[in-house]
């Protein structure tokens, strides 16, 4: 079903990985797959040392990756088969987090068993549901894997533009297919549009949740500890300081959303 997409979708992949890096401090750019541990091959348009010890990370080609990518990622995750807009979306969170990870994800989303393997059941339970509903779920349950990561203080700014990308990419795919008429090109453009509106309204929320329920709080409490010394009241602070955290988070990702709606809307796919 999602074979003509396929090049477009990893060609999408490649200019999120981009060229050639050796962040010492990315356990992936490791051929021991922890930080310290082999050697410091890095990672060249996704392809990274701890996947690939046996490959000259920094001499890889374009074809070798493409190569690589259609057979250790798409068709391990069963990508021609899926609808379109998932494919993208499972595709874009295996080769980022695993082939294995994003195959649960799915499975999970989809109320089939959560094995790893996408086969035929997970296959039927997935065609069974909503596309649309399926990227948009997707891209919330790797999100909020990526932000338990200890490294995402170091690369989340990158990770949640890259996830919103996706979902809006993905997204635009799905509403594209079976398009025959103007008109529903413009349902296409208002839907992206729509989402866009949504997103830019919870980051505002999330923004002002930050900002009035976490930091003014937590000074008063904080003040309020230092001179009674009642160790509830650190206690206080330190979920407010926590919730705080994440609705900034939160708003962070949806102003990531916005954009990349806004862009998907304005570029025909």
């Amino acid at each position: 079903m999602a074979i003509k997409f396929k090049r477009k979708i990893i060609e999408a992949t490649l200019k999120h990985e981009g060229g050639y890096t050796n962040n010492p401090k990315d356990p992936g750019n490791w051929t021991g797959g922890k930080v310290g541990k082999g050697r410091l091959l890095g990672t060249n348009m996704g392809i990274a040392a701890h996947a690939f010890p046996h490959l000259h990370i920094p001499s890889i080609t374009k074809d070798t990756a493409v190569g690589i990518y259609e057979k250790k990622y798409w068709d391990k995750l069963r990508g021609d088969d899926l609808p379109i807009g998932v494919d993208a979306v499972v595709y874009d969170y295996g080769v980022n987090s695993g082939t294995g990870r994003a195959a649960k994800c799915i499975q999970r989303i989809s109320g089939a068993k959560p094995d790893g393997a996408i086969g035929t059941l997970t296959l039927k339970a997935i065609n069974k549901s909503y596309g649309a509903d399926m990227i948009k779920a997707v891209a919330r349950q790797r999100m909020s894997f990526l932000r338990g990561l200890s490294i995402f203080k170091t690369f989340g700014k990158g990770w949640t533009r890259r996830v919103a990308e996706n979902e809006a990419f993905a997204m635009s795919m799905f509403l594209s297919q079976g398009r025959q008429t103007s008109a529903s090109e413009a349902h296409k453009v208002e839907t992206l549009k729509a989402e866009a509106k949504t997103a830019k309204t919870k980051s505002k929320r999330a923004g002002k949740t930050s900002a009035t329920g976490g930091t003014g709080s937590i000074a008063v409490v904080a003040t309020d500890y230092i001179s009674n010394g009642n160790s509830w009241l650190l206690c206080v602070a330190a979920v407010l300081l926590v919730c705080a955290g994440l609705a900034f988070l939160r708003g962070q990702q949806e102003k990531a959303r916005a954009e990349a709606y806004d862009k998907a809307a304005s570029v025909a796919i």
